[in-house]
């Protein structure tokens, strides 16, 4: 059988609704096969080239958790590899990301790079998610944004991270640099017992009757499933667990603030 006819077969399987290529049954084992002779046909046929980056070989993962399978000519958005060193890539971040679980199929990996997937580094992929969380963008405050920040900051130490946001305790997007937002704690005089509002009492007794102010307070959800930290590392926080008075208009208040960052961003090595 001839390359071309080979290829002709490959694209008629693709067209189909039971393309054996696209079912989620088809095993590890079939793909690394059909990888490899695809890879063959590449290398060798350079004719036949143009014919395959046009078929729909690139299984995508989108944020709905289905696949579209894509083709190699697919430039804008850009194809790329889900992971940088084991980290995974958020979704919606004008990318779109190959299967996890066949870009760890090392035929079809092989191929991808032959098709022209991308590896991302971990500089682009955190510039993409500076860029999401710049200007009023209420969607911004991702887990999974803060998820890759934390696990790439130690080689990323000149990023500052003013324009990162957050979700406060009603879902709303907040910038901590800008907001006062604090670590929710059960202390008898963290923000939340001092700041709320108490009923009044007619003893007068002193704290009651207090029209409490708004409050800040970061959602729980940024605490869940956060990265182990390896013992030599140490979380610098920059979000209040405590209350603070400066002016956020002063020199030091506001260099303060710039230095540190999110709890649930940055680690930093221990000093020895």
């Amino acid at each position: 059988m001839s390359a071309n006819d080979l290829v002709d077969r490959i694209d008629a399987d693709l067209r189909r609704l039971d393309s054996r290529m696209k079912l989620e049954s088809t095993d590890d084992d079939w793909h690394s096969r059909a990888a490899r002779l695809l890879w063959e046909i590449f290398r060798k046929n350079q004719n036949i080239q143009g014919r395959l980056e046009r078929l729909a070989l690139i299984p995508g993962r989108f944020a709905s958790s289905s696949i579209r399978w894509m083709v190699a000519t697919q430039i804008v958005p850009p194809l790329c590899y889900p992971e940088v060193d084991g980290i995974p890539i958020p979704q919606a971040l004008q990318l779109i990301l190959i299967d996890k679980s066949a870009a760890q199929n090392p035929e079809r990996r092989r191929l991808f790079n032959l098709l022209g997937v991308n590896t991302l580094s971990a500089k682009i992929v955190r510039y993409l998610i500076f860029a999401e969380h710049r200007g009023s963008n209420a969607n911004a405050a991702c887990q999974a944004h803060l998820w890759f920040l934390y696990q790439t900051h130690d080689s990323n130490r000149g990023d500052t991270y003013g324009d990162i946001h957050v979700f406060n305790q009603n879902l709303a997007s907040v910038e901590p640099h800008a907001t006062d937002v604090y670590v929710e704690n059960e202390h008898p005089y963290g923000p939340r017992e001092l700041l709320k509002a108490t009923a009044p009492n007619p003893r007068g007794v002193p704290g009651s009757g207090a029209q409490g102010f708004a409050v800040q307070f970061i959602n729980r959800c940024h605490f869940d499933d956060i990265p182990k930290v390896e013992e030599s590392f140490s979380v610098v926080a920059s979000m209040d667990s405590q209350l603070h008075w400066c002016s956020r208009a002063s020199e030091t208040d506001s260099q303060w603030r710039f230095d540190g960052s999110l709890q649930v961003l940055v680690h930093c090595k221990t000093e020895t």
